[in-house]
């Protein structure tokens, strides 16, 4: 699984979201100045237009694409931890045995190899002489 994510300074959004906060902070409008409300709103307008232009990549769309890089990432990492954990059981039950365990396993497996051996040596000696018995 590849998940590629980050963002870089120079990205439209993030340039486009400076250079207006740059032209908002640059123009000062005297309070004096008698087209200055007129001034004010015209500015505000052109900014809001460049900010929320379509078509173009917003901010939030990189919020977006990190979120979901973020999901993506968190759902490895809980598929990983899950494999971890199945392979530390099974390594457990490999290593964690004691040798009386095993030994105790093989005596009981033999024991029923011998009686499995003595049975099937009976039932082919079985004929009708053996039964008239």
């Amino acid at each position: 699984m590849t998940v590629s994510y980050g963002a870089r300074a120079n990205e439209d959004a993030i340039r486009n979201l400076v250079q207006n906060v740059a032209t908002l902070a640059a123009v000062t409008i005297s309070p004096t100045d008698p087209n200055g409300v007129a001034l004010s709103s015209a500015l505000n307008q052109r900014l809001t237009v460049n900010l929320g232009a379509p078509g173009q990549q917003t901010i939030t769309d990189i919020e977006t694409d990190i979120a979901n890089a973020q999901t993506s990432m968190q759902a490895a990492k809980t598929r990983h931890q899950q494999a971890t954990s199945s392979l530390n059981d099974f390594l457990q039950q490999i290593d964690g045995v004691s040798n009386e365990d095993v030994g105790a396993k093989l005596l009981t497996l033999q024991t029923r190899m011998q009686a499995s051996l003595q049975i099937t040596s009976l039932l082919s000696q079985i004929s009708l002489v053996n039964y008239l018995k």
